[in-house]
């Protein structure tokens, strides 16, 4: 009887240890937080109403790791009466690689897009909301790695991923983004407005693979208050996966 008592005993063991490992190999994942792109400009009067958007609903996503916003000022207002100090022909060019792939007849701002899918309206919440929600469901592919560290007038980026299986047919995203901007605006159609803007854009750069890479520090950018992104983007669906990054880069 001892003996079948220790054979039941050490049976039923072996089989919850068996379970175990086949459920710890069903978990999924956790998947990669979301990335928001706007679209703005600063010479652009329906612009600020999406950049506050940014500042409060994107800031709390931002600050709780589930979404990062990020704001792309395009350069094509800049001829209006006002030049955007932040505007940049990558911003327009990525809008327009949006714009080419979904067959939109024109750009616009503000233009708001979710995970690399088709834009909207960037002042509009609920659909902003709604278009977050349903980019949370479909994310798969786990955060990709990333590190960085301030060297003489360098952010040293070095990017990490456990399969490098995950990352073919993509293209990798790195960008170098500022918080906390304040510009006096005197002239254009933010004439005499006090523009406060998060998560802009100062620099861009792809990669077809993992490395190591070394971004120049601008002397206008505040070190402080910098991060630096990173994600994975596919090239035949304009889906954004792997999105991480580290704020602020001393970090």
């Amino acid at each position: 009887m001892l003996m079948n008592k220790r054979i039941s005993i050490l049976l039923s063991t072996l089989f919850f240890i068996g379970a175990g490992q086949i459920n710890a190999q069903d978990v999924k994942q956790p998947a990669s937080p979301v990335l928001i792109e706007l679209f703005t400009s600063q010479g652009c009067s329906s612009c600020p109403p999406a950049e506050e958007l940014l500042n409060t609903w994107g800031m709390a996503l931002f600050k709780a790791k589930k979404a990062l916003p990020l704001a792309f000022h395009v350069n094509y207002w800049d001829y209006l009466g006002w030049k955007d100090p932040f505007s940049s022909s990558f911003a327009t060019a990525r809008q327009r690689q949006y714009a080419s792939f979904y067959n939109a007849a024109s750009v616009f701002t503000p233009e708001m897009v979710v995970n690399g899918q088709p834009g909207f309206n960037g002042a509009d919440r609920s659909t902003a909301q709604a278009e977050l929600d349903q980019a949370s469901l479909l994310s798969s592919l786990p955060s990709l790695g990333i590190k960085t560290k301030i060297h003489s007038k360098n952010i040293q980026v070095l990017l990490s991923n456990p399969s490098e299986d995950l990352l073919k047919g993509k293209t990798i995203y790195i960008v170098v983004f500022e918080n906390d901007l304040k510009t006096s605006v005197n002239r254009g159609e933010n004439n005499r407005r006090l523009l406060i803007q998060n998560f802009v854009v100062r620099y861009q750069t792809s990669l077809d693979k993992i490395k190591k890479l070394s971004i120049p520090i601008e002397f206008q950018w505040n070190i402080s208050r910098l991060g630096v992104a990173v994600w994975a983007q596919d090239s035949q669906t304009m889906g954004v996966e792997g999105l991480n990054w580290n704020y602020p880069v001393s970090n």
